[in-house]
Formats: structure tokens, sequence, C-alpha cells
């Protein structure tokens, strides 16, 4: 599962994503229509991904760098760049422990 939860529009996030092997879904107020991304604007990320049976949650902040996918490692990623969080890998269960990625531009 990949989430979206960042301030352009969907259609950029579809472009970068639509070749992964995952299910896209965004969380923002306005709607737009796609084959491939789900809409949800009644829940947040983290509410969603605990109702659902995904086993990891993606989610993307900023849209600017690559984000590897590194779905093998037990603890959660938290990308950043320049200190700023550009997208956070969760599993579940949920763990607290955090490993740091940084970024290249």
């Amino acid at each position: 599962m990949i989430a979206y939860v960042g301030p352009h529009h969907p259609r950029y996030f579809e472009r970068k994503f639509i070749h992964e092997k995952a299910d896209l879904f965004v969380f923002q107020k306005r709607h737009s229509r796609s084959r491939r991304v789900k809409f949800v604007s009644e829940m947040n990320e983290i509410d969603y991904f605990m109702a659902s049976h995904y086993k990891h949650l993606l989610i993307v902040h900023s849209l600017q760098y690559h984000i590897p996918m590194l779905y093998d490692i037990k603890m959660g990623l938290n990308y950043t760049h320049h200190n700023r969080t550009v997208a956070v890998l969760w599993h579940k269960p949920i763990t607290h422990t955090f490993e740091r990625v940084q970024l290249e531009a």
C-alpha cells in the first residue's frame, strides 16, 4: 500500500508510482478520476492501514525524490532529505523502531 499525503495533484503521484506492484491511495479532500488510485477522505492513512489487510504502508510526503522500496526490513524507515521527511515506511505489526534513510536529490 502506497499512500500520498503531499500537496501536489494526485496525477503526479499516479505517474510516479504507476509501475509499482502496490495499491495506490490518496488521502486528500479533493477527488480526481483514476482507475489506478483510490481516494480516501474520511480516514487518515494510519487508521486506514490498521483496518486493512495490508502488511506494509509507504506514506509519501514529497514526489521530488526516488524512494527505494525496502519491504523486507522489519523496522520502520524514515526517508529524509536535509532533515525533511520525504516518506515513511510502516509495517504490521506497528513497531516504534525506525531507521533513518538519507536520500540524495
